[in-house]
């Protein structure tokens, strides 16, 4: 289910994004280029993932590792409790 949002709201993404490059191009009088979409959109998305995506994964993957490694859990010195057997 996550995999079908990310792809729809990707999709979105570069179908607007091209709607926009081709207003942009026609304003300007020229032809619109593949090329020159690809490039912008690949920038542009590239530019949104490392604000947005590496940042939450930082905080969430990074922020929980300083967590776990400062909890008790984390000690690898275990001790067990010694028992008395009597007879």
């Amino acid at each position: 289910m996550t995999v079908g949002f990310f792809l729809f709201s990707l999709t979105g993404h570069w179908l607007f994004g091209w709607f926009a490059f081709v207003g942009e191009q026609q304003n300007h009088g020229q032809v619109p280029d593949v090329n020159a979409y690809l490039m912008e959109m690949g920038r542009d998305t590239f530019e949104n993932w490392q604000s947005e995506f590496l940042q939450l994964l930082w905080q969430v993957v990074g922020l929980a590792d300083f967590l776990y490694i400062g909890s008790p859990s984390s000690k690898e010195t275990m001790t067990v409790p010694k028992r008395s057997w009597t007879l």
